[in-house]
């Protein structure tokens, strides 16, 4: 899939649980402070395991094609 789409969908994703921490907040509601920071937290770990797969499947794709030439030289 296009990285674009994935980017999109772990910032769409943060944002609502964010959003919901900060709705608690607002709120007032029991225990709020503990919700925001476990969505501040989940959006920095997506965040962070979308930007590592990014990372690797590109390595991953780099790889791949230095293989194929090498294949493709020694046939």
């Amino acid at each position: 899939m296009n990285r674009r789409y994935w980017v999109g969908y772990a910032a769409v994703f943060s944002m609502i649980w964010v959003a919901t921490g900060v709705l608690s907040v607002i709120e007032g509601e029991p225990r709020s402070q503990t919700i925001l920071a476990f969505s501040l937290a989940f959006a920095l770990v997506l965040i962070a395991a979308t930007w590592l797969s990014s990372r690797l499947l590109a390595h991953i794709r780099r790889f791949e094609s230095k293989r194929d030439a090498l294949y493709r030289r020694g046939k």
